[in-house]
């Protein structure tokens, strides 16, 4: 019998950090990465069972949304309202996010993990990435394809999924041990949480997703 990753776990904290930067605009899965990524979030919720669940933006910037509650209701609400244009502050920085979130989970009585939903992992947050958690496993959900598309907002091409996998020295599950990254296959949600649970903090393959 599989067993479930810890986020899905009833006491276990969870982090959910959605990348608001102006790429999460791009069409490369449908109808957008960020739709998409609410999608992901929707159906991660409908498996918690209840489990406390934190939701946070980030794109220059990083900003609690909703602090941790079970009330999926009212997460639900809240995630469907995120939007790009919403960020105060422009660009992408995944460290601060990640080290600002980690802070927070470190005062919950019981370990917590904080699940990255982006398109890429810039350059200078990788070794952020691989700093060792004594309590928080992170785990990175890429959503969108290599190939990049145009962005709703800006007509351009936006990179993609590759940045990730590439930039981060190949499927980053390397990242400490603790830090999970996204591989390049294709697949549904329910086989990327699957994975995570047969290796603990394995990768979560999210290309293409």
């Amino acid at each position: 019998k599989r067993e479930r990753p810890p986020f899905l776990a009833d006491k276990a904290p969870l982090a959910i950090a959605v990348d608001l930067s102006p790429t999460m605009n791009a069409i490369d899965v449908t109808p957008t990465r960020l739709e998409r990524a609410k999608l992901k979030i929707k159906a991660l919720l409908a498996q918690r069972d209840g489990g406390r669940t934190a939701l946070y933006a980030y794109a220059g910037s990083v900003h609690m949304v909703l602090p941790l509650t079970d009330d999926a209701a009212l997460l639900q609400t809240f995630v469907d309202a995120l939007q790009t244009r919403i960020m105060p502050v422009p660009g992408k920085d995944t460290a601060l996010a990640v080290q600002r979130i980690a802070q927070a989970l470190d005062r919950e009585p019981v370990p917590g993990t904080i699940l990255l939903m982006t398109d890429g992992v810039e350059n200078s947050a990788i070794q952020a990435l691989r700093g060792k958690r004594q309590r928080t496993q992170l785990v990175v959900l890429a959503i969108g394809t290599a190939q990049g598309a145009a962005s709703t907002v800006t007509g351009t091409a936006q990179g993609a999924v590759g940045h990730v996998r590439n930039q981060a020295g190949g499927a980053t599950s390397g990242l400490s041990g603790t830090a999970s990254g996204a591989g390049s296959a294709a697949g549904s949600f329910q086989g990327s949480l699957g994975q995570l649970a047969a290796s603990g903090s394995g990768a979560a393959n999210g290309a293409g997703m």
